[in-house]
């Protein structure tokens, strides 16, 4: 399962989640300040944050250094969504790590098309339970049915 932290200040982007990803296997949780966004991204470490610049006592740039520097959540992609669309913003954002810029107003389809996306990235990239090589769900698909193949007198698992 996938979970998804979502930092905002009213809980309507992660009600849309839920809304539209509840049949992709997919947990929003969220969060209201900085500070408790760092330590769940630690304690829980999500598959994918979502920062929205809310207020100006948010320092959303803070929160994306602090989660870019630690081990744990270096790797975990951000969608940052901002009210500022300008090219400097976007760049600042970007040089941090943000994985992902959007500019409100937004329309939440936009917004699933890069969580989808994201999401699609750590399944095609995790490395494989069965294999614990890189490639995710393809990689599995692959071995199982080349292992079959050498099972004497079993000519496919999909029949």
């Amino acid at each position: 399962m996938f979970s998804i932290l979502v930092v905002e200040g009213e809980g309507v982007i992660t009600d849309s989640i839920k809304d539209h990803l509840a049949s992709e296997v997919c947990q929003a949780v969220t969060v209201l300040n900085d500070e408790d966004a760092v330590q769940f991204a630690l304690r829980e470490m999500p598959s994918l944050i979502i920062l929205d610049v809310m207020r100006s006592a948010f320092d959303v740039y803070q929160v994306i250094q602090q989660l870019r520097d630690h081990p744990k959540c270096m790797h975990i992609p951000i969608i940052l969504l901002s009210p500022h669309g300008s090219v400097v913003e976007k760049v600042r954002a970007y040089e941090l790590g943000v994985d992902s810029y959007i500019a409100k107003p937004f329309s939440i389809d936009e917004l699933l098309v890069h969580v989808r996306y994201h999401l699609r990235r750590i399944q095609q990239t995790t490395l494989s339970p069965l294999t614990q090589l890189p490639g995710g769900l393809q990689l599995n698909e692959l071995f199982i049915i080349n292992y079959v193949a050498l099972i004497p007198g079993v000519s496919s698992i999909w029949t």
